[in-house]
């Protein structure tokens, strides 16, 4: 992000994980209240493949999952 932050995504265990920590590496708890968002999508087979964040500090996931309905 422009301030240093930096934003990491993650997939496993059914979810989509999204942290965010400082320049310095703690965790920023001003990011979901304790730094990280975890959303669940109920497959395993889970892939993320793009983190985009706009300059308003929105932050897009593409992501991708092989799943039978």
């Amino acid at each position: 992000m422009s301030d240093g932050r930096i934003v990491v995504a993650a997939s496993g265990y059914g979810a989509l994980k999204l942290l965010c920590y400082h320049a310095d590496g703690t965790l920023d708890t001003s990011f979901d209240g304790d730094g990280r968002l975890t959303l669940n999508v109920g497959t395993n087979s889970l892939t993320q493949t793009c983190v985009a964040i706009q300059p308003n500090g929105m932050i897009w996931v593409l992501a991708s999952a092989d799943r039978q309905w």
